[in-house]
């Protein structure tokens, strides 16, 4: 039995309609990889990642942070060797001020041989002042341990020879020249290595004064 031959123009539409059907799933599938290429770049250049965001950021706060420091330690540089300066400055004004001192003392104090065989030097200091008295205008030298005017003396002597009152030993204390207002004290430390015999006078108003210190070899009211 023979076969009926094929239609050509059925054929020439079969082919149209497959061609049609495989242009349709083509072109869709290049729209589906259109929209993700779009999704994707948009993704990448209009969006953020936000790890690398955060990174970013993180990076700006230690850069920050790191010019702050590098700021604040040129800051404290700049006050350091301004304190170092001002310090200086000061300890140059305090050693000017203690060399005038030292000058100033050095030209009150005057040191003196004497023609005691027994003393050692003998010291006058233009600086000295009166120590001060409670005493009024009756002022009466005493010899009574026990009275103002006694103490004054003792007063007197220690500062003259810049030894407190409870570091000396008081050998004598006997009229001076003008029995009224003038004294001699002999006095020595605790341990008696430093001898001292000491001229004070009455003012008027300031009570005792230093006039002369001379320091001995040996103590001669022992």
């Amino acid at each position: 039995m023979k076969k009926s031959p094929k239609n050509p123009m059925r054929t020439r539409y079969e082919q149209r309609a497959k061609r049609r059907k495989t242009n349709i799933i083509l072109n869709t599938l290049i729209a589906i990889v259109i929209i993700i290429i779009l999704v994707v770049g948009g993704s990448i250049f209009m969006g953020s990642d936000p790890d690398e965001s955060e990174g970013e950021s993180l990076k700006t706060e230690e850069t920050n942070k790191k010019e702050k420091i590098v700021e604040n330690d040129k800051k404290d540089g700049k006050r350091t060797d301004k304190e170092k300066r001002e310090k200086e400055e000061k300890s140059s004004d305090k050693a000017e001020r203690e060399d005038e001192e030292t000058e100033s003392d050095s030209k009150k104090v005057v040191v003196e041989e004497s023609d005691d065989p027994n003393v050692e030097k003998a010291i006058t200091n233009s600086g000295w002042e009166p120590i001060g008295t409670e005493q009024g205008n009756g002022h009466v030298s005493s010899f009574d341990k026990n009275s103002l005017d006694w103490n004054e003396k003792v007063k007197a002597i220690s500062y003259a020879v810049n030894i407190p009152e409870e570091d000396l030993i008081i050998w004598f204390i006997g009229s001076g020249s003008d029995p009224e207002n003038s004294a001699i004290g002999t006095v020595s430390t605790k341990d008696q290595a430093d001898v001292y015999r000491v001229y004070i006078e009455w003012t008027d108003g300031g009570g005792w004064k230093p006039v002369k210190v001379e320091e001995l070899k040996e103590n001669d009211k022992k």
